[in-house]
């Protein structure tokens, strides 16, 4: 695969109608401004997501669609713009599903060409484990190697977000591999911060969590982190 230059030419976002009357996917506003004088044109798909798996996915193709015919060669779309977001009363609903719908990611990619090359799209993954099935929020890249009928092998084209929203660490799956939280919100608490103590923003320190994310399992570097990174 051809590499694209790195400089970003121009940003192509496509934003909800200013009356905000049309449904998602009803009608966008583009809005472009030009960064630098030559190399990939990125379109984002600023938009309203529902709790429809099939009006998300329509709507997807519909922004791809006008993605390219924008001249982009990246579509970014919204974090869980495949499933929608979620709240403790839609995981039974986000449980029945997988966002990973191999039909969707077919006509997706069908629309690539020279120019228009690569989508970003997001959802809950569903995938086994010895405690039982479970969920991670995963990044799709689509682009001319996957493949959407053999998940196997799109294994390497698959981002697995290392740590959920703040406060589900616990319900909502991180990746399980060399997970590093490095943290520096003000007045917002870490489940990787000690007891009683909140994120700083001046990057007091990094911490390097083993599998369980848990406070109790977390330590400072030095203390059982090897490769732990350091904060800027």
């Amino acid at each position: 695969m051809t590499s694209l230059p790195t400089t970003l030419l121009l940003a192509t976002v496509l934003l909800p109608p200013a009356s905000q009357e049309s449904p998602a996917g009803g009608g966008v506003e583009v809005v472009e401004k030009t960064v630098g004088p030559g190399g990939m044109t990125v379109a984002i798909a600023n938009v309203p997501i529902s709790h429809d798996p099939g009006r998300n996915g329509r709507d997807l193709l519909s922004h791809a669609r006008r993605a390219k015919q924008l001249g982009a060669n990246l579509l970014l779309t919204p974090e869980f713009g495949l499933s929608g977001g979620f709240c403790d009363d839609c995981w039974e609903h986000i449980a029945e599903s997988d966002a990973r719908d191999d039909a969707l990611f077919a006509e997706l990619k069908a629309l690539l060409d020279d120019r228009f090359r690569y989508i970003l799209v997001n959802g809950p993954r569903r995938v086994g484990g010895d405690d039982g099935p479970r969920f991670l929020n995963s990044t799709y890249l689509i682009c001319e190697d996957f493949d959407p009928d053999d998940p196997a092998a799109d294994e390497a084209l698959i981002y697995d977000k290392t740590f959920p929203p703040a406060g589900r660490e616990q319900v909502y799956t991180r990746s399980g591999m060399r997970d590093v939280l490095t943290f520096d919100t003000p007045g917002v608490a870490s489940a990787c911060s000690p007891a009683g103590t909140w994120g700083s923003p001046r990057w007091p320190r990094s911490w390097r969590c083993g599998t369980g994310s848990t406070p109790s399992s977390c330590s400072p570097p030095g203390e059982g982190a090897p490769n732990a990174p350091t904060a800027p």
